[in-house]
């Protein structure tokens, strides 16, 4: 799994990922919906990959929250430069 549509992002997300600074992601429910994909769930293994495909790290999902857009924390949101 590659975070981002650019290689900086990716890159960058997948270093603060390894780093473990980045912590949590999101996802719009309605693109599961549509691409049949299921929900992740509590115990999920994920492969961090970099832009380029190369494997960075394994994350295990240990929370999984549904929320609206406007429920959204400071808790879920990440600023990087």
């Amino acid at each position: 799994m590659a975070f981002c549509d650019n290689e900086k992002s990716a890159d960058v997300l997948a270093e603060l990922v390894k780093q473990g600074i980045k912590r949590a992601t999101t996802g719009l429910y309605y693109s599961y919906e549509i691409t049949g994909e299921t929900l992740p769930k509590v115990g999920d293994l994920s492969i961090i990959v970099d832009w380029q495909g190369s494997a960075q790290c394994i994350i295990k999902t240990t929370k999984v929250t549904l929320l609206s857009f406007n429920e959204v924390t400071e808790e879920f949101e990440m600023v990087y430069k």
